[in-house]
């Protein structure tokens, strides 16, 4: 101990940025000489910085609670260095629509907005959506625009899908940065191109165009429950009826006062049931107000009987009408 408080303060938070963040809070509790640094915001923001996170501690409330919460020794490094480097003026560049393309991928697989690879990379100058497969880039982080996988970011180097809901919180913040900035409605081209997008999202959830299908929105295989305000005022925005665009999606209303999904409710009038695919889209672009409710965790409580059934024959009229109609085509 006493050679390491020999050694100049620079030394020191480079040696404790290789140390577990309990072991740190055991080191400064034991030192006299370092215990005044437990509760120094600057301190914990100097341990980070070797990390790559210096613009700020969201989405936590210190450098603190950021740099103990473990996330950024779990996150994913990339994703920091190509934000840095990214700017709203550059995302919003980027075309973002490719439904209405109908020529075939460069590397011959299939249509353009079917392609999974189709995208950009971050970090890169080349904000033209390509095929990320047929032509490479160093840069690891790459955004997906195809409407199977709209929004997905993955990096090559660590292999895996960046901000998935089981991913460290810091890296999920950081991830919907990147999202929202896409997204954002800087004029009518841009709100016409989101527009564009999310129509084809809600065929690809619900198997067809028309979005005055009906009021009973059950998606194949769905299992998380949406407010019908929220939904409602979504449609409203694929339509052209406004031009607003949703807030965060809220399941407040869908509650009762003691935080249990109310049994009461009425598939169409009060919720429509989504799929997975539709909640990785919507928690990526729109994001949470709190939670989102699912189906799984009210399947085996008797009290939610009839609500479960009333889901079931949707999905079972849904399912048939649907075999009708490709019947008669």
């Amino acid at each position: 101990m006493a050679h390491l408080l020999e050694l100049p303060t620079e030394v020191v938070l480079r040696i404790l940025s290789h140390v577990e963040p309990s072991q740190i809070l055991i080191f400064l509790s034991i030192s006299t000489v370092f215990s005044h640094l437990a509760d120094n915001e600057g301190f914990w923001k100097a341990l980070a910085k070797p990390l790559g996170i210096t613009a700020g501690c969201q989405p936590y409330t210190s450098w603190k609670q950021l740099y103990l919460s473990g996330d950024l020794l779990e996150m994913c490094p990339h994703l920091v260095e190509c934000m840095q480097s990214i700017t709203a003026d550059i995302l919003q560049s980027v075309c973002i629509s490719t439904a209405s393309e109908r020529l075939y991928c460069v590397c011959r697989r299939t249509h353009i907005p079917l392609c999974p690879d189709f995208g950009i990379c971050l970090g890169c100058d080349d904000k033209i959506p390509h095929c990320l497969r047929f032509k490479p880039c160093s840069h690891p982080v790459t955004l997906k625009l195809a409407m199977i996988n709209f929004a997905a970011l993955n990096c090559s180097i660590c292999q895996k899908e960046i901000g998935k809901p089981c991913s460290p919180l810091t890296e999920r913040h950081w991830a919907r940065n990147v999202i929202q900035l896409l997204m954002a409605s800087s004029g009518p081209d841009r709100l016409e191109q989101r527009r564009v997008v999310e129509q084809t999202q809600f065929k690809l959830w619900f198997h067809t165009w028309d979005v005055d299908v009906g009021q009973k929105f059950v998606a194949p295989h769905g299992k998380y429950l949406v407010d019908t305000a929220w939904f409602n005022a979504w449609t409203d925005f694929l339509k052209g009826a406004s031009d607003e665009v949703p807030g965060p999606l809220s399941s407040k209303g869908l509650l009762r006062v003691d935080g249990s999904i109310d049994p009461t409710m009425t598939v169409g009038k009060d919720f429509v049931v989504l799929s997975e695919i539709a909640r990785f889209y919507i928690t990526r672009v729109y994001g949470l107000e709190d939670r989102l409710l699912s189906m799984e965790n009210i399947m085996a409580n008797p009290e939610y009987a009839r609500l479960v059934h009333s889901v079931r024959v949707q999905d079972y009229l849904r399912y048939h009408r649907s075999a009708a109609a490709s019947v008669v085509q």
